[in-house]
């Protein structure tokens, strides 16, 4: 899967994926006694029925965690977009091919996928996020058996309710398995230490029953969980899917090594909170050398981008920064990397220009009369290089930990 299993699983019914495996199954019909809130959500359950020609784009956030979707169906071919922190995947379902490409972590790479198994599963996934009917109809049954075994709450009252320029109505209710019987609990996929019990919120167009936007809660040991899942657009009708592209570069590579990075930052999210995630995040973003990441580390931001300077040599980072503590830190980082004086003229803190001088020195003048000193484009000579080197000389490895340890350190005894 994409991201994160639980969430998935338990979101299932909300987006058309089945809760449990049946054959086959006749549609399903709300309980006779079913409040106004419960038919709205059958019909939401029950979207997608009979479409083949459509657009459909919606993002999910799980945990802060970021994912979005554009789905294109136009008859029997099929694409799909997924777009993570990370990289863009795109899928072109042929009648003939299957195409996979990912842009990861700059260039994009393209591969036929059609009988390539270490793919399969990947395919599968991408596949379920379109309308299928026997997935709808699997669907409406799950949710016709929670309302009408009880485990599904829903509060009487319906909000109107605006979602992109788009008018729905929200319905507040609770899925609680606490009293599950040990068969119901297998059939809705309920194990001894998973959640029992799941508040959501759910904004749905009364007439066709497309849900705008869902939202997911749930607590797991000390964690609260959260998934909110958002239309983007949504329009009926044959479109133009893109064309095939050209195959090359090594796609299956970049898939393994973006998956690896994937789950290392999505667990950032899934399980830490507060300033152990922005650190977390930070070190993806250090890790990888990748800027934008640093939007991600909250608290953590500014003193993330700082330490991204010595490894990037960006001149446009400084710019980026919030914080004027940190700002300055960034100029004193550049003026190192580059054994340039002159950012040391854009300090705001005074008692920083001396540092910062002597971070711009040449090397030889830093070692006491090397005469091996960088010229001024080569990078390594500044102050948080030099904390952070393991052994002192010129290397390709970094100490993140001892860079962001040192922008913090440095930075409080400033202030």
């Amino acid at each position: 899967m994409e991201y994160q299993h639980k969430l998935l699983l338990v979101s299932a019914i909300l987006v058309a994926v089945a809760l449990y495996v049946v054959f086959t199954m006749p549609a399903a019909t709300p309980p006779a006694n079913s409040t106004e809130a419960e038919m709205l959500l059958m019909k939401g359950a029950g979207f997608g029925k009979n479409l083949d020609n459509y657009t459909y784009a919606y993002n999910e956030v799980s945990d802060g965690y970021k994912t979005a979707y554009l789905l294109m169906a136009a008859g029997g071919e099929r694409y799909i977009e997924i777009t993570n922190p990370l990289s863009i995947k795109r899928i072109y379902m042929g009648a003939n091919d299957t195409v996979f490409c990912i842009r990861y972590p700059v260039n994009e790479s393209c591969v036929s996928v059609q009988n390539n198994s270490e793919m399969q599963n990947y395919i599968a996934f991408s596949q379920s996020k379109f309308f299928n009917n026997t997935n709808i109809l699997k669907a409406e049954s799950s949710m016709e058996e929670l309302i009408g075994k009880g485990y599904l709450h829903a509060e009487a009252e319906i909000s109107d309710k605006s979602v992109g320029g788009a008018d729905c109505s929200e319905v507040t209710y609770v899925i609680d398995y606490s009293n599950a019987t040990v068969s119901d609990a297998a059939l809705f996929g309920i194990g001894a230490q998973s959640p029992k019990v799941y508040d959501l919120t759910r904004c749905i167009e009364p007439g066709k029953g497309l849900a705008y936007e869902t939202t997911l809660r749930y607590e797991e040991g000390n964690l609260t969980h959260e998934k909110v899942t958002t239309v983007a657009l949504f329009r009926e009708g044959a479109p133009s899917i893109p064309p095939l592209p050209e195959l090359g570069g090594n796609a299956m590579g970049a898939f393994r090594n973006e998956r690896e990075q994937q789950v290392k930052l999505a667990t950032c999210h899934t399980g830490m909170r507060g300033d152990e995630r922005d650190k977390c995040v930070a070190d993806a973003a250090l890790n990888l050398k990748r800027r934008d990441l640093c939007d991600l580390a909250g608290g953590r931001r500014d003193r993330c981008l700082v330490a991204l300077v010595p490894l990037t040599k960006d001149t446009a980072i400084c710019a980026a920064i919030a914080s004027m503590y940190y700002k300055d830190d960034c100029f004193i980082e550049l003026a190192g990397a580059y054994k340039n004086a002159s950012y040391c003229s854009q300090l705001q803190n005074s008692s920083k220009l001396a540092f910062c001088e002597e971070a711009a020195a040449p090397r030889a003048q830093q070692d006491g009369g090397s005469s091996d000193a960088p010229d001024g484009n080569e990078a390594g000579g500044s102050a948080t290089n030099q904390s952070a080197s393991t052994t002192g000389s010129e290397t390709d490895e970094v100490d993140i930990q001892g860079l962001l340890e040192y922008v913090e350190k440095y930075n409080e005894s400033a202030q």
